[in-house]
């Protein structure tokens, strides 16, 4: 019985507002995945490495705002003496609507399931997407301070499994099937690989306009 402009307690994600979401019919039209993102390297280390991407776009009738995403991460690829635990990979996983960090969650937070490690990750902030607009949805992850040796260069998949947002009217919808959430479409192949590997770090001399007599200087 909800309208436009009020408050709305959802037992899952607390108090939000839909005052800001014009009209009141609005739903996911469409989750295009980035092909950019297809076979992602995360080395050891490493913060906020994008390994997901997707377009999402919000129908011509009403505004949407995202409420949550389901982040899962499949294992069955992996061989060998690997790990088969998401943390002994990762550390944390974020969520960005454009280049805004919308949500965030510890590894620790994630279910197992089989192969699959997944967890919902609420989204806060300014979520809206305007009718008949789209945003862009990153997926991003902070890696684990070192990752054994046994566990590099392996792969792993991961996917937006499905999207939950609400319409101008109060209405909370969950979607596993527009676009490429459906059948797996935003899959994503990603590599743990070592820091070198990842940054093709290299180390590089070179001497200033202004450089100091021959010394030892300290760096």
């Amino acid at each position: 019985s909800s309208k436009p402009g009020d408050v709305i307690l959802d037992p899952f994600f607390g108090t939000g507002t839909t005052g800001a979401l014009a009209g009141t019919d609005g739903t996911l039209d469409d989750v295009t995945s980035l092909s950019q993102y297809s076979n992602e390297k995360v080395g050891e280390g490493q913060k906020a490495v994008t390994i997901l991407g997707a377009d999402v776009k919000a129908s011509k009738d009403g505004d949407i705002a995202l409420k949550s995403v389901k982040v899962s991460f499949d294992d069955s690829g992996v061989t060998g003496g690997a790990a088969t635990r998401l943390n002994r990979y990762l550390n944390k996983v974020s969520v960005y609507l454009g280049d805004a960090k919308v949500g965030s969650a510890d590894v620790s937070e994630f279910t197992e399931s089989g192969s699959t490690w997944s967890k919902v990750i609420s989204l806060s902030g300014d979520t809206a997407v305007k009718s008949g607009q789209t945003s862009k949805l990153y997926v991003k992850v902070d890696s684990a301070t070192t990752i054994d040796s046994n566990d590099l260069v392996d792969t792993w998949k991961v996917e937006l499994a499905n999207i939950r947002y609400v319409d101008g009217a109060g209405v909370y919808s969950t979607d596993s099937t527009t676009g490429d959430l459906d059948s797996h479409g935003t899959q994503v192949l990603i590599n743990y690989v070592s820091y070198a590997t990842a940054s093709n770090t290299k180390l590089t001399v070179t001497t200033a306009s202004d450089s100091p007599a021959k010394n030892i200087v300290p760096v």
